[in-house]
C-alpha cells in the first residue's frame, strides 16, 4: 500500500513538473539572460517545450549556422527573427508566444526525426490547452519560407494569423546607408546641372528608349518582381549540390530568374539584329552567313528556354531542338 502511494505521488509530481506552467517558467528563465533573442534550444529542451500540454505558442527555427555549413540564408533569417523577438520582448511574457532556435549542432536527432534536408525551417506548435487552445490536423504547422518570404514582415504576418499576436517590425536606421544616399543624390544633382544640355540630347535618342523598353520587358518577364515580393532564396541545395531551378510554378530561385532573363535577352538580341542589321549587309555571302548564324543561335536559345519551361511544368509536351 505504501509503495503504491509513493508511486502515485511520484507520478503526480512528474505530471506537475511538466505542466504548461512549469515549461513557461523554464522558458522565462532562459529568456532572462537574453530576452531580445530567440531561445537557444537543444534536443532535450526542444522536446520539453514542444510536447503537450502547452498553453503557449512555440515557434522554432531549425537552422545550421556553423561555419562548416556555409548557410547564408540561415544567418540572414536569424537576423530577421531577432527583429521580431526584440519587439515581442517589449510587451512582456503575457503574450504566451515564444521563439526558439535549434541549430543542427545541438539537435541532430531532431533533424533526423523530422527528416529535414534543407534549412532554415520553421515549425509552429500551437497551444493545446488554455484560452488560446487550437486544434489542428497535425502536431505542428510549417512556415514555407520559399512561398511566404524570408523577411521579418512576412513572418510577422504569418505569426499574427496563427498565434493571434500582432508584431510591428521596426528596423533600426542605417545612418551609413542614408548618408551614402544623400552623398550620391548630391553628386547626381550636381552632374545633371553641369551636363544638362548633353543629357537632354541623349534622352531624346529614340534607340535609347527602345533598348530601355526591351530591357524592362525582359527583366519583368524573367520573374524579378516575384523574387522581390516573395523574398526568394538565391539558390537551392539538393544533397549538397547547387540547385538552379525550383520545380513547379509556385517556387523560384533568384539565379533561376537571372538565367531565364539572360535567355530572353539573347533571344531578343538575335531577333532584333536579324531583323534590323542583317538586311543592311551589302555582300550577299556575308548576309547569308549572318542569317544562318543568327537563326541558329535564336533556335538554340529558344530551345533552352522551352527546356526550362518543361522542367517547371513536367506535363508540357512540346520541345524544339531538344
Amino acid at each position: 500500500m505504501l509503495q503504491q502511494l509513493v508511486s502515485l505521488l511520484a507520478a503526480a509530481l512528474l505530471a506537475q513538473a511538466y505542466s504548461s506552467e512549469y515549461k513557461v517558467g523554464k522558458i522565462n528563465k532562459l529568456l532572462a539572460s537574453s530576452p531580445a533573442a530567440p531561445i537557444e534550444l537543444d534536443t532535450k529542451s526542444f522536446n520539453l517545450f514542444t510536447e503537450a500540454p502547452r498553453n503557449y505558442s512555440m515557434f522554432v527555427v531549425l537552422t545550421a549556422q556553423g561555419a562548416e555549413f556555409g548557410c547564408g540564408p540561415c544567418k540572414a533569417f536569424a537576423e530577421e527573427i531577432t527583429l521580431l523577438t526584440t519587439e515581442l520582448n517589449k510587451r512582456g511574457p503575457k503574450n504566451q508566444v515564444y521563439f526558439g532556435a535549434l541549430d543542427f549542432a545541438n539537435g541532430r536527432d531532431i533533424f533526423h526525426k523530422y527528416k529535414l534536408t534543407s534549412v532554415p525551417f520553421v515549425y509552429h506548435f500551437p497551444p493545446t490547452e488554455g484560452p488560446n487552445k487550437r486544434v489542428i490536423k497535425d502536431e505542428y504547422e510549417v512556415y514555407d519560407l520559399n512561398r511566404q518570404g524570408t523577411k521579418a514582415e512576412d513572418f510577422a504576418f504569418w505569426v499574427e494569423k496563427h498565434a493571434g499576436v500582432k508584431i510591428s517590425v521596426r528596423r533600426p536606421l542605417d545612418y551609413k546607408l542614408y548618408g551614402s544616399y544623400a552623398a550620391t543624390g548630391f553628386f547626381v544633382l550636381a552632374t545633371l546641372f553641369m551636363l544638362q544640355s548633353q543629357i537632354i540630347a541623349f534622352l531624346s535618342e529614340k534607340r535609347l528608349w527602345q533598348m530601355m523598353s526591351l530591357s524592362f520587358i525582359v527583366i519583368f518577364c524573367s520573374g524579378y518582381m516575384w523574387n522581390q515580393i516573395r523574398g526568394a532564396p538565391f539558390m537551392g541545395n539538393n544533397g549538397g549540390q547547387p540547385q538552379f531551378f525550383a520545380g513547379g510554378f509556385q517556387n523560384q530561385f533568384v539565379v533561376e530568374s537571372q538565367i531565364v532573363g539572360l535567355l530572353y535577352g539573347l533571344i531578343s538580341v538575335f531577333f532584333v539584329v536579324l531583323y534590323t542589321q542583317v538586311p543592311r549587309i551589302q555582300h550577299p555571302m556575308a548576309q547569308k552567313t549572318a542569317t544562318f548564324v543568327l537563326t541558329a543561335l535564336f533556335l538554340v536559345s529558344y530551345s533552352v528556354l522551352m527546356k526550362v519551361f518543361k522542367f517547371k511544368n513536367g506535363q508540357y509536351p512540346f520541345g524544339l531542338l531538344f
